[in-house]
């Protein structure tokens, strides 16, 4: 997951990396987290426990691939959604370390997030 102003942290350290990054694909991030570890942020900082219904990803992400892949531009949402929901056990969906070449923050010199922080300051 990424906050906007880290994005343009991003941005502005691939511009002066230009030599380094070009026709690379660059993956950054502010954190990554799991659903689990979002929801616990959201409790710390509003201090209720939140009602939680379970859903099971990995169905939804394989029927959304197959129909992206025949060309049904809606099953991009799903992988959309899985991208930013954190680390999911079976693809790299968000955990950059799982991709060839990795993470880009430290070579782009950008420090990974506090995510308690973050949470704190969208929802007080």
């Amino acid at each position: 997951m990424s906050t906007l102003p880290q994005i343009g942290r991003a941005l502005v350290a691939i511009l002066h990396h230009a030599e380094l990054t070009k026709n690379q694909y660059v993956y950054v991030e502010s954190f990554t987290v799991t659903q689990n570890e979002v929801l616990a942020a959201l409790e710390r900082a509003t201090e209720k426990k939140w009602k939680v219904q379970h859903v099971y990803l990995k169905p939804l992400i394989e029927e959304s691939t197959e129909r992206f892949n025949q060309g049904d531009l809606a099953g991009a949402r799903i992988l959309n959604l899985a991208a930013g929901l954190g680390k999911f056990h079976d693809g790299p969906y968000g955990d950059w370390s799982r991709v060839p070449g990795g993470s880009w923050n430290a070579r782009l010199g950008l420090e990974v997030e506090d995510l308690d922080q973050v949470v704190r300051a969208v929802v007080l």
